[in-house]
């Protein structure tokens, strides 16, 4: 193959059932040819996955608005979206 398989995974653990959850944060170039991927475990995916859930449902809310109601509401689920930490798939 022409890249690396390589994973720095910080904290390593004895066995995969400890991670209880595993969530991708994010994705992103830090230099040619090299990505850096984030995940969180445990408490932290959790909570991330529950986020996405509980936003998802207000997204889906949203569908049903009036137009009177509906530009206030994006404005707000937009700025809501801004400080979330949710899963990137």
């Amino acid at each position: 193959t022409d890249y690396s398989v390589e994973f720095c995974g910080g904290t390593h653990l004895t066995n995969t059932k400890e991670a209880e959850a595993f969530c991708l944060i994010s994705e992103e170039g830090i230099a040619k040819g090299i990505r850096r991927i984030v995940f969180v475990t445990k408490e932290d995916a959790k909570k991330a996955l529950a986020s996405a859930d509980e936003f998802a449902g207000k997204l889906k809310a949203a569908e049903t608005l009036a137009d009177s109601e509906l530009e206030s509401t994006v404005k707000s689920l937009s700025l809501e979206l801004e400080s979330l930490t949710l899963s990137a798939v």
